[in-house]
């Protein structure tokens, strides 16, 4: 009973990795099976399933949230595909559709900046109404309210962050909106 335990135990684990493993897709993919094929004629034909290649993780790629996800869609290729990436995905480069899997350093420049902008503008603006034209203890109390709220949202969708990061980046930014309601009132 005790081996068999063990043996499961050791198949989630395997699975667990494996579905850390990285996907290959599109022509790096075709590449490779080609390469597998060739090196290995005795096995014959191997499937064509897109997602059936994995790699590694490399450590060296900047990270990715939906953020810069969404920016690799809307940008030009040139300024989302690495050199790297170009090199190695010429097909998807040129002639495809598909956004790059790597975050280029402009889109993760750009990221930083939309989301340093975006945080400013989320304190400045509640401010703003709170002050302009008068400032009264309930239209305080509504606008932080309505901020923190959109702010959580904000956060919870357009960023990758755990729950932790996001409850403390709520409550902090609660807590900021709440002394200038305290100070003004």
């Amino acid at each position: 009973m005790q081996g068999l335990t063990n043996a499961i135990a050791n198949a989630i684990k395997d699975y667990e990795y494996l579905n850390k493993l990285v996907p290959v897709t599109g022509s790096v993919a075709k590449r490779q099976r080609l390469d597998l094929e060739q090196a290995f004629e005795e096995v014959g034909a191997l499937h064509d399933d897109p997602g059936g290649y994995r790699r590694l993780p490399d450590a060296s790629l900047l990270p990715s949230d939906p953020l810069r996800d969404a920016l690799k869609r809307m940008l030009p290729k040139s300024l989302t595909y690495t050199e790297r990436e170009m090199s190695r995905r010429t097909t998807e480069y040129l002639l495809g559709r598909e956004p790059p899997e790597e975050v280029s350093p402009f889109v993760d420049r750009l990221a930083r900046f939309l989301v340093a902008f975006a945080g400013g503008t989320a304190l400045v603006v509640p401010m703003l109404v709170m002050r302009l034209p008068d400032v009264s203890l309930a239209k305080s109390l509504v606008t932080v309210s309505v901020a923190v709220l959109l702010f959580a949202a904000a956060l919870s969708v357009g960023l990758r962050a755990s729950n932790t990061e996001t409850m403390v980046s709520t409550a902090t930014y609660a807590a900021v909106l709440v002394v200038f309601v305290g100070t003004t009132s």
